[in-house]
């Protein structure tokens, strides 16, 4: 065999040669050569470990997020990120590895941005640019993040169909709620790949790849109950290894959306990743959600705090852990070192990684870059979108933000308040007298460059709203206690440095260092956070004082560090804050990032979770207040830094920050700049103790919507020194003088009661707020939309192409008017100003005009809805009578499939098969799903081949998209043309009587062909009937219909089946059959229902029987039933239908009781008896026994005889027979032996004759 094995590498080998003539250095080795025929073939000696190793790279993104190029739309700067960069290193790190020696993967979360919520916003129908490039790359498997849920279920699916990408991913712990099947891609997949040895032959690798998301997805536009199911990871992961091995997968890697985590995460947490490579299987573990790099440099890094995990290889639980950080600003790359084991089967030997960062000088590819193409003028126009003006001369920056607010923090501040105090009244009035306290961070703080600082003047436009805030940021709204508040305060103080300890600390900033150590200077903030504010919470609605003398409670992360307290004399309007007492908190959502010790329990808190996005509210903000003129907030000076007098410390800022810094009397100069960065000499000035600060004032209306009512402003003010008075009035008044402050008469201010007054009619209202040091705040609010001439115009519901009526809120008892196209349909509002409106099911994208009329015909404004598209549009259907078996009809959209449901069937099309059914979103798995034949013609018109229908019947039908959506359905009655088709009950071979019903049947005629036999029956006046027939066996079928006149019913076939079969699933507890053997002549039991009738089959026969008051019941049978024989006992409703049965299997019984023959004197010898059955006899003569095992057999008797032969009884002796078998024993009736005087002749004589006997 290795001579010949040889010959054909030899040939092998000439054939190379041509191919690589002498002087190639090039050596190609046949896939799976053994080390000897390598050998062998090449002449050479081949080391068998380069054989038997290989190497495979593991290349991966995540969060993606929509940056497919790298450029900002809203700041309009060029950023090292995108994914056209991004796919740049992808090309390199695949060219390192060699064809075939990679995989590449993402881990989801592609979208929730900035360019893809605008691009969803604009056109729902086309491709997003993110999944169109990431089409491009190749990669060979994908999984999804929470935040590609953000658009519902129908987007995500239509995006990854129109991409290509669906066949990429591979999701296991997301299932469809209808039918628990993976609903994107596959569950899991094994990819095979062919890796090059260190030696040049091929090494077959089977890698086993497991897709998991975070079991809460993203429900921002729409929820997924009833739709999607999610798994918990780790138990979704455990099953998926198992599984993937043994399907035969050498490696398995879990691409996770999924954090970090902890060592023991709770059941369906969003955080897992580190667990996961606890679990038995799991070779690779490639993670995303955090928005973090993993391994890093930092070997003080938290993560390294949990066991198994090596601040030097990076390894966790000896297994490789790789994370890297959002919005393509790097990939990661894994590297295996495979080798062969014993079982020649590849294993990893040794790994390790490399997290690559995009820079400036990495090429951006431009195939990528151009599916931006054209959304990028849009997004361009878009950002540059005007909103309002900043004063001239006027600055909102936040160079400074460390040591004092600012007119950026106090518009995020201003905007979350209105918003959480519009809430609050419209949704939870339960918490109006909650103070509000707003808390919030800093987005551009310098952490990319020095440049990135929040620096605005002159136009604010819609692109600068990430200088507010970043866009991953909902608002949120929870309830919180003063402790709580009072830790999380400490946390954000935590960022700054401890007064007068810099020296003893190291330093790494090279300016930094030298300030402390020549100057004796101090940092501001620990070094840690210098380009990190991101726990850096600023809180509004409460007053307090960060002492710097104190240690910091919590470090960076929220773990508790010290018990020093820097946070003091925290105050609400100047009284102190209680630990018990109670507010309410608006803020970005709690993400798993920001939940620590330091705010426990808040998360849990929630009053309202929203999908709003925190840039949207406070461009609303921004708009509102620039239609009073120029933008302007008052900066509400709620904190102080307390640090020792004239104390020296070093502030780290942009260089943007210029003279705005050194105007300032606490700074002294510049001390130098690292790049855009500048570096500043301070020092403590101690503030005035004196209050000269304004109060700060957010005003809020109730309602923003056109209306002919009184509006609601609520007022909400804040001051150290407490608010004194509020006051507003009817136009603009700038200036505390005004003389409108000090009238009561009717032109003058009103004083405001219980912080809300009153806006009767449009205008501007200015509202004077005066704190208890008489420093007054001014504030104006715009009211735009109050009309007391019009009739409000309604507002509407959203709806879709499946709805069938129209709902929404409109002034009470008017009419109301819905216009589709030429058709108008009307109703009335409730007085509770409700409406409801039916309405056929329109298309989807049709324009429907509400309003409504009052009596003297005055019409409201219209308000316009667009017929959103939530499946396919509602197909048509024709007349059906109860002799038809089509229904026909129009499909009214394209690519549609199409099913009909009639009762508790379904109608599927044969040609296609179930699954388009069984997959949709309509599916019912209690209907019976029957194939048939379903054409659908070019010409959009169908038809379905169905049964013949009762009259009135309710016939539906549906059609579905691809995507596995469902239309609304068309309904149609049957109508009536003869008697309905006949309903039998269900029928058992056991049973001797067939039960029916003719539905609108009354008085008709039942015909049933059993065989060739004809039984019939008449219907009572509800159409029921009761037909008596023969034996009838299982499999069989009959044909059965009625008729009356003329009109004859259309016939069908009914199958009768086998009891046995069916009695698992239909067995009826409530029904008891007592014991039934093959002695008894009466079958007994007891039925939960009292006075009803009961149905026993035994025999061959079928017995009808009456419980009684206890529910007993009781039958004789002509004849006794053998072993084994069935008994089965039959519950039905009043008119036939079987309700349960149970069944008992007849046993042995004891003997029946044997019989001694004749009489017993003191002089008999012999005793004779006999029994039914072969059996053992015990006979007992006094206090003497005897015993037979059997009997003989007598067949003209059909008896078995026992002849015992006893001892001379005594006089008065009692006998009985017992007779006994395996079910027990029974005894015969006791005799007495009577005393006989014996004459010796007359016995001498009875012997003989007993002899001959």
């Amino acid at each position: 065999m290795l001579k010949k094995r040889i010959c054909i590498l030899l040939s092998f080998l000439m054939i190379m040669t041509c191919l690589f003539p002498a002087g190639s250095s090039r050596t190609v080795l046949a896939a799976g050569m053994r080390k000897e025929e390598a050998q062998a073939a090449t002449g050479a000696a081949v080391d068998s470990t380069l054989l038997s190793q290989g190497n495979l790279r593991l290349i991966f993104t995540t969060d993606i997020h929509g940056q497919v190029v790298n450029y900002d739309y809203q700041t309009g700067k060029n950023l090292n990120r995108g994914l056209n960069k991004v796919y740049t290193m992808i090309q390199s790190a695949r060219a390192e590895a060699g064809e075939g020696n990679y995989c590449t993967f993402d881990l989801g979360d592609s979208v929730m941005d900035f360019n893809s919520d605008y691009i969803y916003s604009q056109d729902t129908e086309s491709l997003q640019p993110v999944y169109n490039a990431m089409s491009m790359i190749n990669y060979d498997a994908i999984t999804l993040g929470n935040h590609d849920f953000d658009f519902g279920y129908d987007y995500i699916v239509n995006q990854l169909e129109m991409s290509g990408l669906m066949g990429k991913c591979v999701l296991a712990n997301v299932h469809s709620s209808i039918n628990g099947d993976i609903v994107f891609g596959t569950e899991n997949k094994i990819i095979e790949k062919q890796i090059k040895s260190d030696a040049g032959t091929d090494i077959a690798v089977k890698i086993g790849v497991i897709g998991e998301t975070t079991p809460s997805l993203s429900t921002r536009t729409e929820g997924y109950k009833n739709k999607l199911v999610t798994e918990d990871i780790l138990e979704s992961t455990k099953k998926q290894a198992a599984a993937l091995k043994e399907q035969g997968a050498d490696i398995i890697v879990v691409l996770a959306h999924s954090g970090f985590g902890t060592e023991t995460p709770s059941e369906r947490s969003a955080d897992t990743a580190y667990a996961l490579t606890k679990i038995d299987g799991v070779d690779v573990v490639l993670a995303g959600h955090d928005h973090i790099d993993f391994p890093v440099k930092d070997k003080n890094d938290v993560h390294y705090t949990l066991p198994g995990v090596d601040k030097e290889t990076g390894l966790v639980n000896g297994k490789r852990l790789v994370m890297v950080r959002d919005s393509c600003r790097g990939i990661g790359v894994v590297d295996l070192k495979l080798k062969l084991d014993g079982d020649n089967k590849p294993v990893i030997d040794n790994s390790s990684y490399e997290i690559r960062k995009v820079t400036e000088e990495t090429e951006a590819n431009q195939d990528i870059a151009n599916t931006m193409s054209g959304w990028d003028s849009k997004l361009k126009e878009y950002c540059q979108n005007q909103v309002g003006n900043i004063a001239e001369g006027k600055y909102w920056d936040n160079y400074d933000a460390l040591l004092k607010n600012n007119e950026v923090m106090q518009t995020v501040h201003n905007a979350q308040i209105e918003y959480a105090s519009n809430y609050i009244m419209n949704n939870a009035p339960e918490y109006k007298d909650y103070p509000i306290v707003s808390i919030t961070r800093y987005t551009k703080y310098g952490s990319d460059s020095g440049a990135d600082f929040a620096d605005l003047s002159g136009t604010v436009v819609e692109g600068n709203a990430d200088s507010f805030a970043n866009y991953h940021r909902y608002v949120y709204i929870y309830k919180m206690k003063g402790q709580q508040l009072k830790e999380w305060m400490e946390w954000g103080a935590s960022i700054y440095q401890t007064a007068g300890t810099s020296s003893s600390a190291n330093w790494n900033n090279i300016l930094l260092s030298d300030y402390i150590k020549n100057e004796g200077g101090n940092s501001l903030v620990q070094e840690d956070f210098i380009s990190e504010w991101n726990r850096f919470f600023q809180f509004e609605g409460v007053e307090y004082k960060i002492d710097l003398s104190a240690a910091p409670k919590y470090d960076y992360d929220g773990n508790k560090i010290n018990d020093s307290n820097r946070i003091k004399d925290v105050t609400r309007n100047g009284v102190p804050v209680g630990d018990e007492d109670d507010f309410i908190l608006v803020t970005d959502k709690i993400v798993a990032g920001i939940q620590s010790q330091a705010n426990a329990g808040v998360a849990s808190q929630v009053v309202s979770k929203s999908h709003v996005i925190l840039q949207d509210i406070v461009l609303e903000y921004l708009a509102k207040k620039a239609l009073l003129g120029d933008l302007e907030v008052t900066v509400s000076h709620n904190w102080d830094l307390l640090m020792p007098e004239n104390y020296k410390f070093m502030l780290v800022t942009g260089s943007g920050a210029g003279e705005r810094i050194l105007s300032n009397d606490w700074c002294e100069e510049l001390y130098g700049n690292l790049g855009e960065t500048n570096y500043y000499k301070c020092k403590y000035i101690a503030g005035s103790s004196e209050d000269t600060d304004a109060p700060a004032v957010v005003l809020s209306s109730d309602n923003t919507s056109e209306t002919n009512a009184a509006v609601n402003i609520s007022v909400i003010a804040s001051d150290r020194s407490g608010i004194k008075t509020m006051k507003y009035a009817y136009g603009v008044f700038n200036s505390k003088d005004d003389s409108v402050w000090a009238s009561v008469a009717t032109d003058g201010a009103m004083d405001i009661q219980n912080n809300i007054f009153t806006a009767s009619k449009s205008g501007v209202y200015s509202v004077y707020v005066e704190d208890g040091a008489g420093n007054v705040s001014i504030e104006k609010i715009a009211v735009t939309n109050i009309n007391p001439e019009i009739l409000v115009k309604p507002v509407v519901n959203k709806i879709d192409n499946n709805d069938a009526k129209i709902t929404g809120t409109a002034e009470p008892n008017l009419t109301i008017y819905v216009a589709a196209g030429e058709y108008l349909y009307d109703g009335k509002v409730g007085v509770d100003g409700s409406f409801s409106v039916k309405i056929p099911p329109q298309k989807a994208k049709k324009k429907l005009s509400v309003y409504v009329e009052d009596k003297s015909g005055r019409t409201s404004n219209a308000t316009t809805v667009t017929v959103k598209r939530a499946g396919p549009n509602c197909p048509t259907i024709t007349k059906l009578k109860n002799n038809d078996i089509l229904i026909e009809g129009a499909a009214n959209d394209s690519n549609v499939k199409i099913f009909a449901v009639i009762g508790e069937t379904v109608y599927v099309s044969k040609s296609l098969g179930p699954t388009y059914y069984t997959k949709c979103k309509k599916y019912d798995e209690n209907l019976t799903i029957k194939m048939t034949d379903i054409i659908l013609k070019d010409n959009g018109t169908y038809s379905v081949t169905i049964p013949n229908q009762y009259a009135g019947t309710e016939v539906k039908v549906f059609s579905v998209d691809k995507l596995g959506r469902v239309s609304h359905a068309r309904k149609r009655a049957v109508t009536k043309e003869a008697p309905n088709r006949v309903t039998l009950y269900e029928t058992f071979d056991v049973e001797r009587y067939v039960y029916g019903h003719v539905p609108d049947g009354n008085n008709c005629t039942a015909v049933l062909k059993i065989g060739s036999k004809l039984y019939k029956a008449k219907t009572d006046e509800e159409g029921y009937f009761t037909a008596s027939v023969g034996v009838m066996s299982a499999g069989s079928t009959m044909t059965v219909y009625a008729y009356k006149g003329s009109g004859k019913g259309y016939p069908v076939e009914h199958a009768v089946k086998a009891a046995k079969d069916v009695y698992p699933e239909r067995r009826e507890i409530g029904i008891h059959i007592d014991a039934v053997t093959d002695k008894d002549k009466k079958i007994s039991g007891k039925w939960t229902e009292t006075d009803s009738k009961i149905y026993i089959c035994a025999g061959n026969r079928e017995y009808i029987a009456n419980t009684d008051e206890n529910g007993r019941y009781s039958v004789n049978i002509p004849a006794r039933l053998g072993i084994g024989s069935p008994v089965y006992v039959f519950s039905r409703s009043t008119k036939g239908k079987m309700t349960g049965m149970r069944r008992f299997v007849v046993v042995k019984g004891a003997p029946i009781a044997p019989v001694l023959v004749g009489n017993f004197k003191t002089t008999t010898r012999y005793i004779e008896a006999y029994t039914k059955e072969n059996c053992t006899l015990v006979l007992k003569v006094g206090p003497k026994k005897y015993v037979k095992n059997s009997g003989a057999y007598n067949k003209g008797t059909n008896r078995y005889y026992y002849t015992f032969n006893i001892a001379a009884p005594r006089a008065g002796a009692t006998v009985r027979a017992y007779a006994q078998n395996d079910a027990g024993s029974t005894r015969s009736k006791v005799k007495t032996v009577q005393q006989v005087k014996v004459r010796k002749s007359k016995a001498s004589k009875k012997n003989k004759n007993k002899k001959k006997r």
